[in-house]
């Protein structure tokens, strides 16, 4: 586990390439994503233990949106932890199995979009249903988590993606509304998104909060320069 802010942990796993966070709020503990099963649920409490703290606890849970890289590790850290789970009200259907995530359509992919569909998607199992106990929406305050903490909407990923925003450190925590890769920053894989043209909205709606640190689901957390970061994706993307 890594100290990345004030109050903010990543537990960085595979090179950065599966991610999840803690808020810290005193001895409470925020989970942010839990991963695709339940090793990595076990990595959270785990790297909690190894701050030391006695009285340590996790209060809540934050899902960003229903894909099972996010929350197949759901159901085993509820196992483990009496926490209130938050999640969109859309994807909070998928995440207690009573829908299924719904993907890009076939016929908008190309070539190598339909063969990372069949690769990343078609070999990543499927999460055990889990509960929500709070749905939340744009706007949403999340006080029990940080005080001013609330909840920003970027949907087109899924459609319930949220991000968690912190305004007093100028931090999004976004989940997949980009990816951090080696090159820069990208938009999210387009065969798991069912509408592109939100997802470069939320590319958007990121930006016009000027984040200082973004923290994605996927790829290394942005610490310091965010927004300039954010601005030149739009600018290749034309957005």
């Amino acid at each position: 586990m890594q100290k990345l802010t004030e109050h903010v942990y990543g537990v960085l796993t595979s090179n950065n390439f599966l991610n999840g966070y803690l808020i810290q709020n005193g001895d409470a503990f925020t989970v942010i994503d839990v991963g695709s099963d339940a090793s990595f649920a076990q990595t959270i409490l785990e790297s909690i233990r190894g701050l030391g703290q006695f009285k340590a606890h996790i209060a809540n849970i934050i899902i960003t949106h229903a894909h099972a890289d996010h929350f197949g590790g759901l159901k085993a850290l509820q196992e483990q932890v009496n926490a209130p789970t938050y999640a969109h009200r859309v994807d909070a259907l998928v995440i207690q199995g009573e829908q299924v995530a719904p993907y890009a359509a076939p016929n908008t992919l190309n070539l190598l979009d339909q063969f990372i569909a069949s690769v990343m998607l078609g070999n990543l199992p499927p999460a055990p249903p889990a509960r929500v106990d709070q749905v939340v929406d744009e706007g949403d305050k999340l006080d029990a988590v940080l005080p001013d903490a609330q909840v920003i909407h970027l949907p087109g990923h899924s459609y319930g993606q949220i991000g968690v925003w912190l305004p007093e450190e100028k931090t999004l925590i976004g989940g997949d509304v980009m990816m951090h890769t080696p090159l820069g920053l990208t938009m999210p894989i387009k065969a798991a998104s069912p509408d592109w043209d939100a997802a470069k909205n939320a590319i958007h709606k990121a930006y016009d909060l000027q984040p200082k640190n973004l923290m994605l689901g996927h790829g290394s957390p942005i610490i310091g320069d965010a927004t300039r970061k954010i601005e030149k994706l739009m600018k290749r993307l034309k957005i």
